[in-house]
């Protein structure tokens, strides 16, 4: 065993949603036999110890019977996960003499008591950042490969085992890796998507879904239970236009955070579900040690589906004011503040009250004037604010089921598409988020209609914030009809849009 020799190696932690360097460096020295581990390091890296000696000594690795100091740099960066199990591992052979490896090499896996390289999360970003800092080669577990592999211009080499690590440095092992050619890894099938040719009647409904795709407008839809509403939501991602190259690699970046599986980047905008129980947390980000991204940069780029949007807590609902403004959200720690993306289209679903009888018709509802009130309530602030499109729905008919369907997904994305090319030839953005400027002065209304949006103002029925939501949506449907600009019809048919929720 050499002396004085310091093993390095490069490995990775995450921060947020990006991946950053670490160097590993591993002594040993004369002294009692003890194995400190420095670097700001969490409880999961710091038990790396612990597991790199039980896979030492399962495949015959010789561990120093002297002083080890494992150091972990840069020291002020946080370092988290079991990804750095790996480079720990080169690290330490190295420091006792070993072959090296590269020094354009970075290794991340976590290491089983047997040796074996376990899959870990954040492969992805981990990957794009070595090729980003100018490393040429990547060692990821066999199982994380595919993944991986996403990123081009840098070699991936899959490892399934310490064993084959020890090879490649010139060490003999006791159990030496022999691959396996039977061996190889399964990409999952795509999932099938549902269409909206499963959804009956409601008419109404799909034409709202239909211009808040194309403008990318906050929606709520309000109805009895069992109308559609969930149905609707989960089938809207198949007919959004399908992401750009850059914004399936983000979506994927955030997957892999998540710890989901990736084979290649899917193209279809994403859609978060959270349970209407689900802490502050669990929705915008954060938890205990190192911030994960919570559901709202799950459905970053896609579409954030909260059913049930009245029984979420008053505190959840708040806590998504900041992402719907800035299409983030910075989540703070002692040593840290991580911001996540989270540039997501707000899908809400609500009974119209608290028995989910209110549009039955006379007598079907059994709620006391005082429970509407304190139900109806928890739909309003500044959230609903932000909420351009609101569709009430109702029980489809007997003539509704025997019509058929309203329409399908392949003709609604069609008409979506069309849509989103206008706006794009227009060069103005997201009609979402056209500025109120812009569209006072690019608006024009016929004398008729601007009295009446003026009674609505000078009345207090609608706010000028409310009135530059009702044209953003009359640009949406100016462009799903095919106009140069908003028509009378179209800013009275975005106008029934918005005061469907003030009624509620």
């Amino acid at each position: 065993m050499s002396k004085g020799i310091v093993g390095r190696c490069t490995g990775m932690t995450l921060l947020g949603v990006d991946a950053r360097p670490v160097l590993i460096e591993a002594a040993v020295f004369p002294g009692l036999p003890h194995c400190s581990l420095v670097g700001l390091a969490d409880t999961a890296v710091n038990e790396a110890r612990e597991r790199l000696r039980a896979s030492f000594a399962h495949v015959g690795l010789p561990w120093p019977n002297e002083r080890v100091t494992i150091n972990l740099s840069p020291a002020a960066l946080p370092k988290t996960g079991t990804g750095l199990d790996l480079g720990v591992a080169i690290a330490l052979l190295e420091a006792q003499g070993w072959k090296p490896l590269h020094n354009k090499v970075v290794a991340v896996g976590e290491l089983g008591l047997d040796g074996s390289v376990r899959g870990v999360r954040g492969i992805l970003p981990s990957v794009a950042a070595a090729k980003r800092y100018g490393f040429d080669t990547v060692l990821v577990p066999w199982v994380n490969a595919h993944e991986a592999r996403l990123v081009e211009g840098i070699t991936i080499q899959p490892v399934r085992h310490l064993a084959q690590v020890a090879q490649w440095m010139g060490i003999a092992v006791s159990e030496p890796y022999v691959p396996d050619p039977k061996n190889v890894i399964t990409v999952p099938k795509p999932e099938e998507q549902p269409d909206m040719a499963d959804v009956y009647g409601q008419e109404t409904a799909l034409i709202g879904i239909e211009v808040a795709a194309v403008g990318g407008h906050h929606a709520v839809m309000i109805g009895a239970p069992g109308v559609g509403k969930s149905m609707i939501a989960q089938r809207m991602p198949g007919v959004m236009p399908e992401l750009t190259p850059d914004e399936a690699l983000e979506v994927a970046v955030i997957r892999s955070i998540r710890g989901q599986s990736l084979s290649s980047l899917h193209t279809r905008p994403p859609l978060a579900a959270p349970h209407h129980t689900a802490s502050v947390s669990a929705l915008v980000g954060g938890g205990s040690g190192i911030a994960r991204p919570g559901a709202i940069t799950a459905a970053h780029r896609g579409i954030l589906f909260c059913d049930e949007f009245a029984e979420f807590s008053p505190r959840a609902i708040q806590a998504l004011r900041e992402p719907l403004e800035n299409g983030f959200i910075d989540i703070a720690r002692a040593n840290a503040v991580v911001r996540f993306p989270a540039r997501f289209q707000l899908v809400a679903a609500s009974n119209p009250c608290k028995c989910g009888r209110a549009l039955e018709g006379v007598g079907a509802c059994t709620c006391t004037p005082r429970e509407l009130r304190v139900y109806r309530s928890k739909l309003g602030g500044p959230v609903r604010d932000r909420i351009d499109i609101a569709i009430q729905l109702n029980r489809p008919t007997r003539a509704d089921i025997q019509h058929g369907p309203t329409t399908t997904s392949t003709a609604m994305k069609e008409r979506i598409s069309a849509a989103r090319e206008r706006q794009r030839a227009r060069g103005s953005g997201l009609n979402s988020q056209l500025p109120g400027p812009w569209l006072r002065e690019h608006t024009g209304l016929s004398a008729t209609m601007a009295a009446l949006i003026e009674k609505q103002l000078r009345t207090g029925q609608v706010s000028m914030r409310g009135f530059d939501r009702i044209l953003r949506v009359a640009w949406s449907l100016a462009d799903l009809a095919g106009h140069d600009s908003p028509t009378d019809d179209d800013v009275a048919l975005a106008f029934t849009l918005r005061t469907t929720l003030e009624s509620h």
